[in-house]
């Protein structure tokens, strides 16, 4: 019988460069056997905090890097192999990650957003919402 439960949060991290905060935030996240975790404020700076990242969570991320302004966003999924077809897209300004996948033959959108007060962003956003590829 196929697991057909899915699990996802959402959080604003308030950071998570610290290592101990960072390995508190992964065992929270691993023990709640959450599915797919929605990260903002995580306050990423490069690609190699995503590679570490990744490795200290053992999960599948993907990580919208941030400015001093924008502070990084990022879209956690504990166990890959439940899902078909996981792809994503970021904007380079830290503020949106979109991971497109399948779970038990449903397409589902899943977006880690964090809010800009621009009616430009707005627009960019509800289209990333609306218009799945």
């Amino acid at each position: 019988m196929v697991n057909s439960s899915l699990s996802v949060v959402s959080l604003n991290v308030d950071g998570m460069r610290d290592p101990k905060r960072r390995r508190l935030m992964f065992d929270y996240l691993n023990r709640y056997e959450y599915d797919i975790a929605l990260l903002q404020d995580t306050r990423i700076l490069n690609n190699r905090e995503c590679m570490q990242w990744n490795a200290e969570c053992r999960c599948r991320g993907f990580w919208s890097v941030g400015t001093v302004h924008s502070r990084g966003v990022g879209i956690l999924i504990r166990d890959p192999a439940k899902f078909e077809g996981i792809s994503f897209d970021v904007d380079f300004d830290g503020r949106v990650c979109v991971c497109d996948l399948t779970f038990n033959g449903t397409p589902l959108r899943v977006v880690s957003c964090r809010w800009y007060r621009s009616v430009d962003f707005l627009v960019a956003a509800g289209q990333i919402f609306v218009n799945p590829p």
